[in-house]
């Protein structure tokens, strides 16, 4: 059986792979990181990750031209950030992915 925290983080790699990159994992702690999605050796966005017994935070960077929508998400600088993802919220975490699969795609046009 998998954690919560490897379904997610394998669905950030396939969201990665799926635009021909390569997810590269930089683990801090067992439950914090960053997953970095790789052109070669030049990075084009990066997703961190907090987990915890029964939420985590996630956060994508960088992204352009975004506006702040609380409660779904907050806009810091250069990034989008989600904070008390339920578990059990599953579309939620879906969005994550879906600005991550923005994110790329912005970064990719500007490079």
């Amino acid at each position: 059986m998998k954690t919560m925290q490897e379904l997610v983080l394998e669905q950030i790699a396939k969201t990665i792979e799926d635009h021909k990159l390569t997810p590269v994992q930089n683990a801090v702690y067992g439950n914090q990181g960053s997953v970095y999605a790789m052109d070669g050796l030049q990075s084009v966005c990066k997703v961190t990750y907090d987990f915890q017994a029964g939420s985590c935070s996630m956060s994508v960077s960088p992204v352009r031209n975004v506006v702040d929508n609380p409660p779904i998400y907050r806009v810091e600088g250069d990034r989008i950030v989600w904070y008390a993802l339920k578990y059990e919220d599953g579309d939620r975490i879906k969005t994550v992915l879906h600005e991550l699969g923005h994110a790329i795609v912005g970064a990719k046009a500007e490079a």
